[in-house]
Parts: structure tokens; C-alpha cells; sequence
């Protein structure tokens, strides 16, 4: 492989890298062991309290998975509001126009042999609206509350807010005030499916080739001369699609 074909084999990957980044959820599982990609907000007179990522059993099924744990509750005591105060995590996605679903695993856990009155209120929030809501309520000791999220619409292309806030009516255990018996929640499994969502496009190196793949056939491979450039279709371009690189860089994408 010549030193022209080394680079711009070089500068495919890069675009991959940047191309995935922007149009994909990144960590759902948070397989990363902490919370990369994503931000952690504070609601007003709400916490998040600690913040980790623990192995759990979000599903109730025996299958123990990274999961992002949490000790929500109110700043302000009695902090009752509507569903009480807390906080969650979000992350910004690059979508196309058409269907999206957001799918996530949710659960609470309540430590201690005495009941608590609020294991938490988890809320969907897609762009600032809160689009799904799942109170659980009284939780008994040692108990484990499982749940789901599962919504579905339509969305416009461009940057999207994905967020799940977590809300209780008493304090965390990160207040002194909370005597140390507020319940833990949980995060894990979180996905975006649908037309809205394009899939990786996977860039592999064969000698003076490059082989891309993408698993969604109503996708077009595209190629630009440029990140900036023009990007045009690639006839007949089926996956796997093997390119031989003979320009100094060439981008692809995959795209509707």
C-alpha cells in the first residue's frame, strides 16, 4: 500500500469516527463503565445525589448488566411539588426526518427492611417535553421495582435533546437530611431505532481497498470528494462494498 492510499484510508476512518459520533446514541449501556457521552443535569431544587455506574439487574431476569445508578431526591424538604425534585442525564443526537423510538430499561431499589413512600418518578424528556412518564411510588424494603420505556414518534431532521429525568418528594442521600434511606435508581438499555436512526457505516482496510458495510439496505452509500463537499450516491452500492482508493481522500456516508 502506497503512502497516498495509507492516507486516505486514514482520513475514511476519521470521517466513520466523526459520522457515528454525531448520528448515534452514544453509551446506552454504558458499556464504558461511566457515563461518557452523556451530561448529567440537576432539576431546579432537585439532585441527582452520586452518580456511578454499577453492575445491576435492571430487568428482573438474572442478567446482570452496567447500569447508571442514582440517589435523587429533593434539596428542599418537604420538596412534594408535582412529582418531587431530582435530576438525570441527557445527550444530543443528530437524527434524520422520520420515525424514531426511544426504548429503556428503568428500576428502583430500596436498600433498607423499611418501606419507602417514593421510589421515583422516571420521565422521558425528547427536546425539553416530557413525552412518557412511570411512577413507581411506594417501594417495600429490599425490594426492587422493574419497569420500561418504550415511545415511539416522528421527528425532523437535525439535533435532538434525548433526556430521562428522575424525581422524588424527599431528599437524597447526599442531603444529611435524608438520614440515609432514600432508594437508589436505575438507568440501562438505552436505544434509538427507527428511520430516523442511520446505521454505522463500518469502514474495514484490504490492501489497496477499502470494504464498507452498513446493516440497513434502505440506506445509499454516498461518496464526496470532501467532508465539506457534495456527497452523491454510488450506483448499485450494496453492503459489503468494496472501493479501491485511488484519490489522494474520499469521504462516505450512508444516508435516504
Amino acid at each position: 500500500m502506497d503512502n497516498r492510499t495509507k492516507s486516505a484510508y486514514s482520513i475514511l476512518v476519521l470521517l466513520f469516527a466523526a459520522l457515528s459520533a454525531s448520528a448515534q446514541l452514544i453509551n446506552g449501556n454504558f458499556a464504558t463503565g461511566d457515563l461518557t457521552g452523556w451530561t448529567t443535569f440537576n432539576d431546579t431544587n432537585g439532585t441527582t445525589g452520586p452518580v456511578s455506574v454499577v453492575p445491576f439487574d435492571i430487568t428482573g431476569t438474572g442478567t446482570i448488566a452496567n447500569c447508571a445508578q442514582f440517589e435523587v431526591g429533593s434539596t428542599i424538604v418537604p420538596g412534594y411539588g408535582s412529582l418531587g425534585y431530582g435530576g438525570g442525564i441527557s445527550q444530543s443526537v443528530n437524527l434524520a426526518a422520520g420515525q424514531l423510538t426511544v426504548f429503556l430499561n428503568i428500576a428502583a431499589y430500596n436498600s433498607l427492611s423499611s418501606k419507602n413512600l417514593d421510589g421515583a418518578t422516571f420521565e422521558l424528556v425528547l427536546d425539553g417535553k416530557p413525552v412518557v412518564t412511570n411512577i413507581f411510588g411506594n417501594i417495600n424494603g429490599y425490594q426492587t421495582n422493574f419497569s420500561a420505556i418504550n415511545y415511539s414518534t416522528t421527528v425532523s431532521a437535525g439535533a435532538h435533546l434525548i433526556a430521562i429525568d428522575m424525581r422524588r418528594a424527599y431528599a437524597s442521600n447526599s442531603d444529611p437530611q435524608a438520614g440515609g434511606v432514600s432508594p437508589y435508581q436505575y438507568l440501562s438499555n438505552i436505544t434509538l431505532t427507527g428511520s430516523s436512526v442511520p446505521p454505522p457505516l463500518n469502514i474495514q482496510g484490504n490492501g489497496p481497498t477499502v470494504i464498507l458495510t452498513w446493516t440497513n439496505a434502505t440506506f445509499t452509500l454516498q461518496a464526496a470528494p470532501s467532508s465539506s463537499g457534495i456527497f452523491t450516491n454510488i450506483p448499485g452500492a450494496a453492503s459489503p462494498y468494496t472501493n479501491t482508493v485511488t484519490a489522494p481522500q474520499e469521504y462516505f456516508r450512508v444516508a435516504k
